[in-house]
């Protein structure tokens, strides 16, 4: 993906999960890729993971960066913010130019407001450089069947 500016790291993907981890490098998912979100108890902390990926050029790399993760309603307040700074150092094994992926994943309790659109935003830098998008929904619960009289 090129970027406009080849200093800056960019967000290669960010997947919303039911579970996400990453180690060593790999990002492991049960769950992802959705975009809808099934509630049946909006006044209880729903679980929400993601994944992301961030790209770091060559040029980018042995250099302190901020991520910032910001979860916001339809009305754009914030639900929940968290942030990190990173620095990606070169090995020896990178070639000359060659950009660097680092795997990212997070594990949220949201509070969600009620049914409706929310969105989650990376900013790395304090630029927004990706998001995903979901949608929640009140799932009633279910009812007990009432067995037929004998």
């Amino acid at each position: 993906m090129p970027t406009e500016n080849s200093n800056e790291p960019t967000v290669d993907f960010l997947i919303l999960a039911d579970r996400a981890e990453a180690v060593n490098g790999k990002l492991y998912m049960m769950g992802g890729g959705w975009d809808h979100l099934y509630v049946v108890d909006f006044g209880q902390a729903q679980s929400v993971s993601f994944g992301m990926g961030i790209l770091i050029p060559w040029n980018a790399t042995n250099v302190n960066h901020s991520l910032a993760i910001k979860v916001e309603g339809q009305d754009g307040n914030e639900l929940a913010t968290l942030s990190l700074n990173f620095n990606t150092g070169r090995p020896p094994t990178l070639g000359q130019g060659e950009s660097q992926k680092v795997v990212l994943a997070f594990q949220l309790g949201l509070n969600l407001p009620g049914p409706g659109t929310y969105v989650i935003k990376a900013f790395i830098n304090n630029t927004e450089k990706g998001k995903a998008v979901f949608y929640a929904n009140l799932l009633p619960a279910p009812t007990a069947a009432v067995p037929p009289s004998a």
